[in-house]
């Protein structure tokens, strides 16, 4: 009796902790559940100093573009400032310096929302919201931290959305001179594929512009005249009304100088030389979009031509990406 007594506390006993076991794995797994969705996406993701500019589209479309640079503080509050350069005139670009300030509110799945204040020369204050989404994040200490995010405008001037790309800063960065070392590639378009360019600037930390190639692909004088026994489908053909059409490629020696600023914007000039046409000098603005968190070396950089591009005034804006030392 007492032995069955005995086997049936056991098997009782056993059954208890089988049961305790799979209750405290359910809560575990719930708890495990609950943590990760509790360590999403939120108003601290964003946090940090962020370069913004419009991306290589916008500048093709409404013929504009800006340089910001933007202080997020975690807590759904933000400010910048920036310069704007759109088409003014014929010939001629509008630069102006303005600064903005407002909130926002990022959820769990990376999309969120943003008010814009923006205070123009004379002092008028705009408002404008924004919808964005993250499009690239980094985790440190146990929070997700946003590294990448594009937003769009609920307004334009324009009738067209004009899209603003953001890339964080590395904190406390100390940009300089001497971070601009190397080797960068360059592209650009102006206005509506008017014309294209790319090459190469080698810079030496020093404010000065070592040397460089660019390369001109503008309309030829001879446009509209077809070339049909030839065709660029090395790659993929681009063709419009079926038939393609010179351009003219015009290659040029750079040089010139440079300067940046500690908060990561500055200018650069450079001087083309050719053996077609006397040397001319381009003025830029230009803004920081990436460093190493290290080292502080420039890795990417954007900038704005403050003058116009040719007859039509468009707007000549490299993306330089250092490629070597």
């Amino acid at each position: 009796m007492n032995n069955r007594i005995s086997k049936k506390a056991r098997q009782l006993l056993v059954t208890s902790i089988s049961l305790a076991c799979v209750l405290i794995l359910i809560l575990s797994t719930w708890t495990g559940d609950n943590a990760r969705a509790q360590s999403g996406l939120n108003n601290a993701s964003i946090q940090g100093v962020y370069a913004a500019f419009s991306p290589a589209e916008v500048r093709a479309t409404i013929n504009g573009s800006v340089l910001s640079v933007a202080t997020f503080d975690g807590q759904g509050n933000w400010s910048s400032s920036m310069l704007r350069n759109t088409h003014g005139s014929d010939q001629q670009r509008k630069l102006e310096s303005l600064s903005s300030f407002g909130t926002y509110d990022l959820e769990n799945n990376g999309m969120g929302t943003a008010i814009s204040l923006t205070q123009s020369v004379t002092g008028a204050i705009s408002e404008a919201g924004f919808d964005f989404v993250i499009t690239h994040i980094e985790e440190r200490a146990g929070v997700k931290i946003a590294t990448e995010f594009y937003a769009l405008p609920r307004l334009s001037s324009t009738g067209k959305p004009a899209g603003v790309i953001f890339k964080r800063r590395p904190d406390q960065a100390s940009l300089t001179n001497g971070g601009l070392q190397g080797t960068y590639a360059l592209t650009y378009f102006v206005g509506s594929n008017e014309s294209a360019g790319l090459g190469t600037l080698v810079f030496n930390g020093d404010g000065g512009i070592l040397n460089g190639q660019l390369l001109a692909n503008t309309a030829s004088p001879q446009t509209g005249i077809s070339n049909l026994s030839s065709f660029s489908c090395v790659f993929p053909c681009l063709i419009g009304q079926g038939e393609e059409e010179e351009r003219q490629i015009n290659v040029s020696l750079a040089g010139g100088s440079f300067s940046v600023q500690s908060d990561g914007t500055g200018t650069m000039t450079i001087i083309l030389t050719s053996t077609s046409e006397p040397p001319s000098e381009m003025i830029f603005d230009i803004l920081i979009t990436k460093a190493e968190s290290t080292t502080n070396v420039i890795t990417e950089l954007i900038a704005l031509q403050q003058e116009s591009e040719g007859n039509s005034g468009g707007l000549r804006t490299f993306f330089l990406t250092r490629i070597s030392d």
